[in-house]
């Protein structure tokens, strides 16, 4: 999965600004690993869409992208907490 470059460089400078054991919060859609016909998809799918045809080459994100991106940005956990109105709330965690 290649990840967009300003991207990770925006969260490794999150990431080195932290405190020891500080973290962020992200809300965000995730895009589902295998295809389905629930509301959460369809409307996953359809911002996903929308995004592309405003900024070129921008789309949404996996699950394994997300956790890809706070890996190499150099957090230690990423956590799905919950998901209302297709959207996810997701805590990505400096230390241990």
């Amino acid at each position: 999965m290649a990840l967009i470059q300003g991207d990770q460089n925006i969260m490794s400078n999150i990431m080195s600004n932290l405190t020891k054991f500080g973290k962020v919060v992200l809300v965000e859609t995730i895009v589902p690993e295998s295809p389905s016909t629930d509301i959460v998809t369809k409307n996953t799918l359809v911002f996903d869409i929308t995004l592309f045809n405003l900024i070129p080459g921008a789309k949404e994100r996996s699950m394994e992208e997300f956790k890809e991106l706070a890996t190499k940005a150099g957090f230690t956990t990423f956590k799905l907490v919950c998901c209302a109105y297709s959207y996810w709330v997701m805590e990505l965690h400096k230390g241990n």
